[in-house]
């Protein structure tokens, strides 16, 4: 709005705020934020601070990316980056608990972190394999860390059970 009364460089005042509270309402309605957004942003952050390698989910269901009002739970995860994986089996216990059954490569004495919400769990891989005998279904996230001297922790994009 063009006020000619009011000098370029002069402070916001109601009307301002009212035409700015307009444009950011039109804003949310046609380019609303993702809801991940925020998270990913964590995500990164945390990324830059442990200096960590992300693992890549991989995709291994036929039809993935094709819309369907069917959906079904994964019964299996997989994540790698480098020369480094892990599976994790997802075995249902009832309608809100799950048990995580995982293998991961690597030097063979990892230290798997598994964050949920507000809480984290560890367990330890001395063979490579571990388990989370009772999670609660939502989104997870798994911190892997070796032993091996200079190995940098292998974090996983956040997953749904």
């Amino acid at each position: 709005m063009n006020r000619p009364d009011v000098p370029a460089d002069a402070e916001l005042d109601h009307v301002d705020d009212a035409l700015l509270a307009r444009i950011a309402a039109l804003y949310d309605a046609l380019d609303p934020v993702p809801e991940q957004l925020a998270e990913n942003i964590c995500l990164t952050l945390a990324l830059a601070e442990l200096d960590a390698d992300l693992a890549a989910f991989e995709r291994t269901e036929s039809g993935v990316g094709v819309r369907s009002s069917d959906y079904q739970r994964v019964t299996s995860l997989t994540f790698s980056v480098g020369e480094w994986s892990m599976l994790v089996n997802v075995t249902p216990l009832d309608g809100t608990f799950v048990r995580l059954d995982g293998w991961v490569t690597g030097d063979g004495q990892a230290r798997i972190e598994l964050r949920e919400r507000a809480r984290s769990s560890v367990a330890s891989a001395p063979d490579g394999r571990f388990s989370f005998a009772r999670v609660e279904r939502g989104l997870v996230q798994f911190l892997v860390t070796g032993s091996a001297p200079g190995a940098r922790p292998v974090i996983t994009p956040h997953v749904e059970v």
